[in-house]
């Protein structure tokens, strides 16, 4: 934390110390925008391209190694362990979003179609996700053959999610370092559900989850009184 905090100019105060038989530990990040310019869940439009940033589920592959002891080569394991352990947020991308004039954006936290049915919620909007589209890093889809789940489900990349014109877009790939890619459109069309996914021939796909919950995933061994 120390090291992240430093590398973006971030202060680390506090802190608030009490016991219990778990560890918790809760962060305030408290920040400022110059001239109020915000990428916000809320303002995805129709006629929107949705783009993502570097590659998606190499982060749950850290976890899934990690509970089923799964032996890997070591620079397979060190490139999954880094991302679930040690994230590096795209700081300077968000910024370069924002002075091409991108203004909607979400980092993949809760998985892509549970952020993504974030701004959709938040924008009054449906979209739609083209499967074979989404970027899966080579070592992904050589290790785990659920590796489409994975990167549909699975969170924790802090990778990119946004919405910009397709020209916007086109120059983001030029300008940024890290890999761009667009995976669908925002519509104005009703739709099944608020985000669908299509398979490569166009037909509608099931979506067997919106992504983490943090209310329905967590198990409680204890009663809360």
């Amino acid at each position: 934390m120390a090291s992240l905090a430093a590398k973006f100019g971030v202060s680390i105060a506090g802190g608030n110390l009490s016991f219990a038989p778990y560890v918790v530990v809760t962060i305030t990040v408290i920040g400022y925008s110059d001239n109020n310019e915000l990428l916000l869940r809320s303002t995805a439009k129709a006629g929107e391209q949705i783009a993502v940033t570097g590659h998606l589920g190499l982060a749950t592959a850290a976890l899934k190694v990690l509970e089923n002891n799964i032996k890997l080569p070591t620079e397979t394991f060190e490139l999954f362990r880094q991302r679930q352990f040690r994230p590096i947020p795209r700081i300077d991308e968000g910024q370069t979003l924002l002075k091409q004039g991108v203004k909607t954006a979400i980092d993949i936290s809760d998985g892509l179609v549970a952020d993504l049915m974030h701004i959709c919620k938040a924008s009054k909007v449906t979209a739609k996700i083209f499967m074979d589209r989404i970027p899966i890093h080579p070592l992904l889809k050589a290790n785990f053959t659920e590796y489409k789940k994975m990167a549909l489900y699975g969170g924790e990349d802090y990778e990119l999610l946004f919405t910009a014109k397709k020209e916007t877009i086109e120059i983001l790939k030029r300008i940024l370092d890290c890999p761009i890619t667009v995976i669908g459109d925002i519509v104005s069309e009703e739709l099944s559900n608020q985000v669908v996914l299509l398979d490569d021939k166009g037909r509608i796909a099931p979506c067997e989850r919106n992504g983490w919950d943090h209310f329905r995933d967590v198990h409680l061994t204890h009663k809360i009184r």
